[in-house]
């Protein structure tokens, strides 16, 4: 067997044909992934593996249309069924021989990530699933290849029949297809479809299901291949043929297996380094103290788009975990037919409303609607998600709403009013909804002019918001905030050293004195606003026909400093913020920094500049400090602060015109640290999406680029020449 591979090994590389379509493939597979980057700046090899099978669709074909081919064609096909080892040994070694050049191909592609990981943060975890995943496929693929090898003598015919039948496995788990099926139809299409295994497993969720069905896929036309070439040489008066119909019948239960029953087949392993597809500590915590019944009612339509099928399958296997936590979970999942209307009014009465879509039926598109949401219900109290639309913090959304049906006496969180500060629904709405999943809220309104007021802070208050006051606060109340935090409270501040106008790019000094509860800490939030010209974010400037996007420093995206007592989320954008400074000096008082500016951050003063085209010095520059924590000591008791140099960076403008997504996060977590329950955060921060990147100057990616577009593929014509140039003179010294 050994012996059999290194040949077909060597008879592989020994031709040009070989490295042609290593270096087609490097070539094209880069060049459209570095538009992506372009395009996107994510840390991902997702559009890669998006790809990948598109390109496969027309490699391995080519590879392998010779394999069986050409020896029915030069007629040594029976000289090897007349070798002394079993035939399949034969056809399995040109199988491993495909492999092998798949995966010397995907090991070229390695430097993508190796060198862009100089400028991002990439998973590594889902990585070594999606090259899994491409191995697998490349597996299944190959099989097929050869089956369609052995079908003919003609090379070009079985390059053609490879081709089609690819496509037809690729084709089948697309909505042009399964959009005009329904029931056990559309489930047969989709298991069929090589897509919606590959998708799972690119995700890096190692599922057994899909397991089984790239191995059971590859070895029912493994099989394929030797039954046909047994069948077309010997005939059917030979001993073969009273095998034939025993194999058949064992090829047709391994590819019902592989296809219809991988399906249900259990057990899956999450690989991803932030262990996406993993219950959060924070959950099992949560779940473990669920002292009332729960019910889960996950309402889905069969006649979703194909896009939904995958998330189904991760929606029922969510609530099938959440389940195994804790006995008091149950879970119904109701199909809800379009035809059946007491369904589709239970769903809407529970808050599931439903969606409207296209469907191609008879050459002509109609409108119809499905549902795809969920409720919670804990006694006569429910929440619903009302339309699932993605499986990000998923996981979050569902326990938060049990965690806020089932938790009598929440934390409380107080907003300081009466001083200009943020606090309304249309300023902090978003963060004030994620408030309520776990905290109840309220709010403490002092007027700015009430010096002789007594004003008391309520005495279940855990911790107080402070968004950015624009008014002078009278002392007497920030001696009462002082008290709050020597007693062991907390408080979250949040403020802009200078306001911004975005209408009009202008900015003023901030000249409330809140600095004056900061300096028995030792912390001051500067009169400055910083720029960071390497981690900035890209904004639209101008409006109507002509608008244009340019990188804009004083959007900054501030790293989580090591210091942090939360690493979940690593990077907060912050737009127009003001710098901190600290030099505490008290033993009682512990200040560390937060957020983190790069290495190439500067600092504006008055007068201000905020226009796009604005010139940036790039003298004077380093990291600059924009968030801290402090902890305050008094005997027993531990006040908790976190000072934020801005508060614009989760309003409901910023939040609705960026996603904020990591924002809101962070400022949850802040909260949530301060009072000292972090396990909601801890759920929150299992966020999929990738990191952006972050070159450090304009060379960093055209290096990059090149190297991938130029650099492998020559690497690959320098191989091939070593190896020409070692036949050559093998040949000429050991056989004249």
């Amino acid at each position: 067997m050994i012996t059999l591979l290194k040949k077909e090994i060597r008879s592989l590389f020994d031709s040009p044909t070989a490295y042609i379509l290593l270096v087609v493939f490097l070539v094209v597979n880069n060049f459209f992934f570095w538009r992506s980057v372009t395009v996107a700046n994510l840390a991902t090899l997702r559009p890669m593996f998006d790809f990948l099978p598109w390109l496969f669709l027309f490699l391995l074909p080519a590879i392998t249309m010779k394999m069986l081919a050409e020896e029915k064609r030069e007629g040594t096909i029976d000289l090897l069924l007349l070798q002394p080892q079993p035939f399949y040994k034969v056809v399995l070694s040109k199988f491993l021989a495909v492999i092998f050049f798949l995966i010397i191909a995907l090991l070229f592609t390695l430097p993508l990530p190796l060198l862009l990981s100089k400028a991002g943060s990439f998973d590594w975890g889902q990585i070594f699933g999606q090259y899994l995943s491409a191995l697998l496929l490349a597996m299944a693929m190959t099989a097929v290849g050869l089956f369609a090898s052995a079908l003919s003598k003609n090379q070009v015919v079985a390059y053609i029949i490879a081709v089609f039948t690819l496509f037809i496995f690729i084709l089948a788990g697309l909505e042009v297809v399964t959009v005009a099926a329904t029931g056990a139809a559309r489930y047969l299409l989709e298991e069929l479809s090589f897509l919606t295994h590959y998708q799972n497993l690119s995700r890096g969720v190692l599922s057994l299901s899909d397991l089984v069905y790239f191995v059971g896929l590859s070895l029912v036309f493994l099989g394929g291949s030797y039954w046909v070439v047994i069948r077309s040489t010997w005939g059917s008066k030979k001993r073969w043929w009273q095998k034939d119909q025993i194999i058949i019948v064992i090829f047709a239960l391994l590819l019902i297996l592989s296809v219809v029953g991988s399906g249900f087949v259990p057990g899956r392993f999450d690989l991803t380094s932030g262990r996406f597809y993993t219950l959060a500590d924070g959950t099992r915590q949560i779940l473990s103290d669920l002292d009332k019944p729960v019910t889960i009612k996950f309402f889905y339509s069969s006649t979703l788009p194909s896009q939904f099928s995958l998330m189904k399958k991760e929606v029922r296997d969510l609530l099938s975990d959440l389940q195994k936590l804790s006995s008091n979970i149950k879970i119904e999942l109701v199909e809800v037919d379009s035809v059946d209307a007491e369904q589709a009014n239970a769903a809407r009465r529970l808050g599931v409303v439903p969606v409207q879509f296209n469907i191609l039926r008879k050459q002509e598109f109609s409108l119809q609607q499905g549902y795809f949401g969920l409720v919670v219900t804990a006694g006569d109290n429910s929440e619903s998600i009302p339309f699932i639309d993605s499986l990000n913090n998923l996981e979050y959304k569902v326990v938060s709403l049990i965690y806020k049906l089932t938790v009598d006496n929440k934390p409380k969180v107080a907003f300081l009013v009466g001083h200009g500060e943020k606090g309304g629904a249309g300023e902090l709405g978003s963060f004030k909804q994620l408030l309520l999943n776990q905290f109840s809220l309220d709010d403490i309104i002092w007027s700015d002019q009430s010096e002789g007021v007594d004003n008391n802070i309520p005495t279940d208050v855990k911790v107080i918001v402070i968004a950015n006051p624009t008014s002078e606060i009278p002392s007497n109340q920030l001696q009462r905030l002082h008290e709050f935090v020597q007693s062991g409270g907390s408080i979250l501040l949040l403020y802009d050293g200078v306001n911004v106008s975005p209408q009009l790019l202008q900015a003023t000094v901030n000249n409330s004195n809140i600095n004056d509860l900061l300096r028995p800490y030792g912390v001051q939030i500067n009169q400055d606003l910083v720029f960071d010209l390497q981690a900035n974010e890209s904004v639209s400037f101008g409006g109507g026909i002509i608008s244009y996007i340019l990188p804009y420093p004083f959007w900054l995206r501030a790293q989580l400093s090591q210091a942090a007592p939360w690493q979940r989320v690593t990077t907060v954008t912050l737009p127009w913020a003001s710098s901190l400074s600290f030099n505490s000096t008290s033993t009682e008082v512990e200040v560390k920094p937060l957020l983190l500016t790069s290495n190439l951050a500067g600092r504006q003063t008055s007068p201000f500049n905020i226009s796009p085209q604005v010139s940036f010095p790039s003298d004077n520059l380093g990291q600059q400090v924009m968030a801290v924590t402090v902890k305050v000591k008094n005997n027993n008791q531990i006040g908790r602060l976190v000072v934020v140099g801005d508060s614009d960076f989760i309003s409901e403008s910023f939040v609705r015109q960026r996603g904020g997504n990591d924002n809101l996060t962070f400022a949850l977590q802040a909260v949530e640290w301060l009072s000292q329950d972090q396990r909601l955060a801890m759920i929150r921060a299992k966020n999929k999406d990738p990191e952006p990147l972050i070159f450090k100057d304009k060379n960093q990616p055209l290096f990059i680029k090149w190297f991938n577009l130029v650099g492998t593929p020559l690497l690959v014509l320098l191989l091939a020449a070593g190896r020409w140039w070692y036949r050559r003179f093998y040949f000429k010294r050991y056989l004249g």
